[in-house]
């Protein structure tokens, strides 16, 4: 599906935050896994997202894959993020930081069910629970969720 915000935009009656291009949506139900992905590459920030193919897969044992992209105001760098969780609701990500021209990454996290950060590999201390000190390795990969 594809909305043309541009043409809201030539109207007049779009509002500040929508995008002036148009913004594709993929939506595919006939397989294992599901996929839905908003594809906003295209152009430039909207909705208060940044340009970016938001992607997720759902798969009927519960478990899935997300990607997505937000901004850092803290360092005015963006980052880009791939997780990957069970059906408990465990998982597991690497992002990179795109601060300027320079990428940093690769940064690797594993969560419990609880959303409690078990595993932190980040040679860049992106990451709020390193404190600032580089390089910061914090819990055990061991306690990653096996398969995923």
């Amino acid at each position: 599906m594809t909305l043309h915000f541009e043409n809201t935009t030539t109207l007049g009656i779009n509002k500040p935050t929508d995008p002036a291009f148009p913004a594709r949506i993929y939506y595919d139900l006939s397989g294992d896994p599901h996929t839905i992905s908003l594809d906003l590459t295209a152009g430039v920030n909207a909705f208060g997202l940044i340009s970016f193919d938001y992607w997720f897969a759902g798969y009927a044992d519960g478990h899935g894959q997300f990607d997505y992209a937000f901004p850092d105001p803290k360092n005015g760098c963006t980052n880009f993020v791939t997780t990957f969780f069970n059906a408990q609701g465990a998982g597991r990500d690497v992002f990179r930081a795109r601060c300027g021209a320079i990428t940093y990454g690769d940064v690797k996290q594993c969560w419990d069910p609880g959303g409690c950060l078990t595993f932190v590999n980040d040679p860049f201390a992106l990451t709020a629970a390193c404190l600032g000190i580089t390089p910061c390795i914090l819990g055990s990969a061991a306690q990653c969720p096996a398969g995923l």
